[in-house]
């Protein structure tokens, strides 16, 4: 899951690699700490929507 911390200033580390979590966001994975910090408050899941890249499948349209 995406996440990013809720105040850009906070520090957030992860318990397995101490890593800081990205001011906006990173990838990080489904656990019970994360789980906490997003109930807490402390971070908020980022939107997994990827931009547009002009290579999606084209829908024909079609007539009646």
């Amino acid at each position: 899951m995406r996440a990013k911390p809720v105040d850009p200033d906070a520090v957030i580390r992860d318990p397995v690699t101490q890593r800081q979590l990205p001011a906006e966001g990173g990838e990080v994975p489904d656990t019970s700490f994360w789980r906490r910090r997003l109930l807490a408050g402390e971070i908020e899941l980022v939107d997994e929507q990827q931009a547009p890249t002009g290579r999606e499948p084209v829908t024909p349209l079609t007539t009646r």
